[in-house]
């Protein structure tokens, strides 16, 4: 079990070289993303992986980013994933926490009504239109993993997850044991204070359907890419309880999923 106070990895380009020279024979991993592969309070899924060995894992994740904002080029600006794949050293896989943000983050105003618009029910709820859009780019951005991976190192397997199901409550990423607020909470006060949607049982109803709509998308790029591989996580953290804030599970719910990830990377990898 991860301790009550969590221990933190090394800095992590120094923790990925001393890893690979202490074991040589360990797959090496990139991984890119977001709090999930970040999250600065709790023991996140990066850093139980690391606990619990058998990989060198080069972190990239930063808690906040978009994928969108992952995979952007530019003339001045190489995405983060790319330049490590170009390295010259033996990559094994690729690793990839993104989309949450995008679909549960700044955009989510604009996949709902107000709550006056609708008479009864939830799916009425969101735009169609808008939510069918932002899923559209979320799969271009992977899309783009997808062909840029295979450009520079072909037939290197990519893992990405689909998160679980979130519960829509007040409550924000904290510290110093919850009495100060750092960031969040993200979607109740979009649906409570701007969109009226005062019944907790549809609020969270709507955060399922639009998880649920993204792994079903990654789903898609599974069956089609055979390099990639969908995670599916829903289910794993039923309780409300295993959850630290509205959208981060708990460090033992974070253990739960690097398990889970440590079974589809061997699996993706022939182990």
């Amino acid at each position: 079990m991860a301790p009550a106070s969590p221990w933190r990895p090394r800095p992590a380009g120094r923790q990925f070289d001393d890893t690979r020279r202490a074991h040589p024979d360990w797959p090496l991993v990139v991984a890119e993303g977001d709090s999930w592969f970040s999250h600065p309070v709790e023991w996140n899924i990066l850093f139980h992986l690391s606990d619990l060995g058998g990989y060198a894992i080069r972190r990239l994740a930063s808690s906040g980013d978009e994928l969108r904002d992952m995979v952007r080029e530019a003339p001045d600006h190489v995405p983060q994933f790319i330049r490590q794949l170009r390295r010259p050293i033996r990559w094994d896989l690729l690793l990839v926490s993104g989309g949450g943000n995008d679909l549960l983050g700044a955009r989510l105003p604009e996949m709902l009504r107000h709550r006056s618009e609708v008479a009864r029910g939830w799916r009425g709820l969101l735009r169609e239109d808008v939510v069918e859009a932002e899923l559209a780019s979320i799969r271009r951005a992977y899309e783009r993993i997808l062909y840029r991976t295979a450009q520079i190192r072909p037939g290197l397997p990519i893992l990405a997850h689909g998160y679980d199901h979130p519960f829509v409550r007040p409550v924000g990423a904290t510290l110093f044991w919850g009495r100060v607020t750092v960031v969040g909470p993200w979607m109740h006060p979009v649906m409570v204070g701007e969109k009226g949607i005062t019944d907790a049982d549809t609020r969270d109803r709507l955060a399922r359907e639009l998880v649920d709509r993204f792994n079903a998308m990654l789903r898609e790029l599974d069956q089609r890419h055979p390099q990639f591989h969908h995670l599916d996580l829903r289910g794993m953290l039923p309780d409300v309880r295993q959850w630290a804030d509205e959208i981060h599970p708990k460090s033992a719910g974070f253990r739960r999923m690097a398990l889970r990830f440590r079974d589809a990377m061997d699996g993706a990898l022939g182990r």
